[in-house]
């Protein structure tokens, strides 16, 4: 019997080595992982209106767009410039450009924007239009990609016919009317 019980007592303690060894090896896999994990900064990407939150170890605005697939266009709005150092708790917000053309009595212009409506766009372009001006769009519609905002400008009208002297500021498209029931 104690031949027996010394054989099992070397068994156990030809396994005991090794299962420490790998105990010890998954104690510090773990340890690694959890510093790993928790070093990451924990970020919220805006993308026109949708919202991804991200966990990184990016240094910059900039790296942490390009991982998420984020292409970065020159006309496009960042809350953050692209070197700007990532910080915990971070919300990046991006607005991807869009190009509208807006044709003005002939003239046209090519514009990116970043601008919700119609109405900002004109105005960021410095461009007033007036109650009697037609649009081929309504002010407040949203901005598409590849839209074109078309505007009619308004001419003052004066007609006198004999004594009876009538003026007004119409569109060219609507003039003609004006002008028919003038006649009559």
């Amino acid at each position: 019997m104690t031949m027996e019980t010394s054989s099992n007592a070397s068994q156990k303690s030809k396994w005991r080595l090794p299962i420490m060894i790998g105990a010890f090896v998954i104690v510090i896999a773990l340890v690694f992982y959890f510093v790993f994990e928790g070093t990451k900064n924990d970020i919220t990407i805006v993308k026109a209106g949708e919202v991804t939150k991200v966990s990184t170890h990016a240094k910059t605005v900039g790296e942490v767009l390009n991982d998420e697939g984020v292409k970065i266009g020159k006309h496009d709005e960042l809350s953050y410039s692209k070197n700007t150092a990532v910080k915990d708790g971070m919300k990046i917000a991006y607005i991807p450009a869009k190009q509208v053309t807006i044709n003005d009595e002939g003239k046209e212009a090519n514009v990116w924007t970043t601008k919700d409506t119609v109405a900002e766009v004109l105005k960021d372009e410095n461009i007033t239009t007036r109650p009697q001006d037609a649009l081929n769009v309504a002010l407040n519609d949203k901005v598409a990609t590849n839209m074109e905002v078309k505007i009619d400008r308004a001419v003052a009208l004066a007609i006198q016919n004999g004594a009876k002297k009538r003026s007004n500021v119409d569109n060219k498209r609507y003039s003609s009317r004006f002008i028919s029931r003038e006649k009559d």
